[in-house]
């Protein structure tokens, strides 16, 4: 899976309210050692978080 696939099944998990570690989890479970790091995780849920795609 690319970059990009990864960046919409993050964003995904963001909307639905789980943390970045908790969205590491997931991707960890599915896609094994192919999942990005944390601090991946990490940088992509910083820039939804910022506007205009924040949901708080």
């Amino acid at each position: 899976m690319d970059e990009k696939e990864f960046r919409v099944l993050i964003k995904h998990y963001f909307m639905k309210g789980k943390t970045p570690q908790e969205t590491k989890e997931k991707l960890v479970k599915h896609y094994g050692d192919s999942a990005p790091s944390i601090r991946t995780v990490y940088k992509v849920v910083s820039k939804f978080s910022e506007w205009p795609y924040g949901h708080k």
